[in-house]
């Protein structure tokens, strides 16, 4: 087998370099930090402006056409520069909700307006009592007419203070099995009884509750049948849990602490140093975790599900980009615990907010010990007897 880019994608990947290193400025950086949110008008601007916001967007639809394994050098890329793009992610996510259960008067509406960088979307799967076991979810649309009443809660949904519109999951059938009852569906943030408050998030970002209450819901913005949403979420849970995000985190955390290493305590990096060998160990797992996210963006070329292969890249690789960032502060020492307020940081507070981030992505797009069950019982078939 080979494992290797094609010329054209180290290509993309050498221009996405360029433009990170070029882009994701202490401007941009500054300006995330002052506005509290991880969205920087400024950057997402640019990848409009680069056609980026598009990349695996049908060329019909506006986008450029890229397949996933395309999307995953972006992916990886990008967040090795740990350049802004929860916007763009959540956008990227949910377009593929739309494309594969909207209708064309959806998909006309709101793809192409995503692709040119007009719209926002937020997520409204979480509830408080549904997290992990996202079936279980409780809110409610109720058909009347035709429209839909909403009333529920949402938590932990990133963008939803700026988003334009949410797509939201809620159950329209009761009496149906979890999975089986649930309906889509693309909700305006300015519809007449939907209220956002904020969460702070220990990354130091704001996410928000969403309290909908007695909402009104026009039936043309149901996406796809009504009972049968469950799919577009799955899809969009795989695509999120791909991991490629993550690997590039830990790359960039273990490669700067090997820089901090060489240049102000050089012996640690001779061959028989207990911390030489852990950061040697790291870089095998760094390359372990992007074969199992690889995979799974090229099951997702070739038009596969990667459920069980997803869930094993996103455990593996949120686990280890959790590990390198508490490793290298136990190497680097206190200085490492500075925050980019501080003057005498290192690596501008960057070695602190992986640390506090790193957290986050083992619990975001369900559990790591979610993500273990997924894997015993649908890739492993092993199923508790009693």
């Amino acid at each position: 087998m080979d494992f290797s880019f094609t010329k054209e994608q180290l290509e993309f990947r050498d221009e996405i370099k360029r433009f990170c290193e070029q882009e994701v400025t202490d401007e941009v950086m500054n300006e995330i930090y002052a506005r509290g949110d991880e969205h920087s008008p400024t950057f997402f601007k640019k990848l409009a402006d680069k056609g980026w916001l598009a990349l695996d967007i049908p060329k019909e639809h506006g986008g450029l056409g890229k397949k996933q394994i395309e999307m995953g050098i972006f992916r990886e890329e990008t967040a090795y520069y740990l350049a802004p793009m929860m916007s763009n992610e959540l956008n990227t996510i949910l377009v593929h909700s739309i494309l594969l259960l909207g209708n064309d008067a959806q998909k006309q509406k709101f793809v192409k307006s995503v692709a040119e960088g007009k719209l926002l979307f937020c997520m409204g799967y979480t509830e408080p009592g549904s997290g992990s076991d996202l079936a279980s979810l409780k809110t409610r649309a109720v058909k009347v007419g035709e429209n839909y009443i909403i009333n529920g809660q949402k938590i932990f949904s990133t963008n939803a203070h700026l988003a334009d519109y949410c797509v939201l999951a809620a159950r329209t059938n009761p009496d149906a099995p979890n999975h089986k009852g649930i309906s889509l569906f693309i909700v305006d943030m300015r519809t007449p009884g939907i209220e956002v408050g904020p969460l702070w998030t220990l990354g130091g970002f704001r996410i928000n509750t969403i309290y909908f209450d007695n909402i009104l819901v026009d039936e043309s913005m149901r996406l796809g049948e009504e009972n049968h949403g469950w799919r577009g979420l799955a899809i969009a849970l795989d695509i999120e849990r791909s991991g490629l995000i993550y690997v590039g985190k830990a790359r960039r955390v273990l490669d700067e602490t090997v820089n901090y290493l060489r240049e102000y305590r050089p012996e640690t990096l001779t061959e028989d140093h207990w911390i030489a060998k852990t950061l040697q160990q790291f870089l095998a797992e760094v390359k372990v975790a992007r074969l199992l996210s690889y995979r799974v963006a090229w099951m997702q070329s070739e038009g596969e599900v990667p459920n069980t292969e997803a869930s094993m890249a996103k455990v593996y690789s949120t686990e280890l980009w959790k590990k390198i960032s508490r490793t290298a502060l136990e190497i680097i020492g206190e200085g490492a615990l500075l925050t980019h307020r501080s003057k005498k940081n290192i690596w501008k507070g960057l070695f602190e907010e992986n640390y506090r981030v790193s957290a986050m992505g083992t619990i975001v797009a369900g559990t790591s010990q979610i993500q273990k069950e997924i894997i015993a019982k649908r890739g492993l078939k092993l199923v508790n007897s009693k």
